[in-house]
């Protein structure tokens, strides 16, 4: 399973990926992607299958994953995580989040 995140769809990959970094009540400044100004990601998701976000796996622009254990984040799973319909894998253990896992990510 994969996230397509091509050219054509860029406004709606930006909306989703920045609904779910406004999920992170508190992200640390030395993890690298993970900002959103004005609703837009200050870097690219994914280059091909390289990935400019820490924490995030891409294959051919698509995301397949998201690794950000211990990385001190704070606030809440957003719903949004749920529309990434090509999602492998989400590994967020060991943060401080305090929700309940989506329905949209079962």
């Amino acid at each position: 399973m994969y996230a397509y995140v091509h050219q054509s769809s860029t406004r709606k990959f930006r909306d989703i990926i920045c609904e779910c970094v406004h999920g992170f009540h508190s992200i640390p400044s030395d993890i690298i992607g993970w900002s959103c100004k004005r609703n837009i990601p200050e870097l690219d998701a994914c280059n091909g299958s390289y990935s400019n976000w820490d924490g995030v796996e891409c294959n051919d622009n698509y995301i397949i994953g998201v690794k950000l254990s211990s990385f001190g984040i704070e606030g809440t799973l957003s719903l949004s995580f749920g529309a990434l319909i090509y999602l492998v894998y989400l590994q967020l253990d060991y943060n401080n989040l305090i929700s309940t896992i989506p329905s949209t990510l079962g």
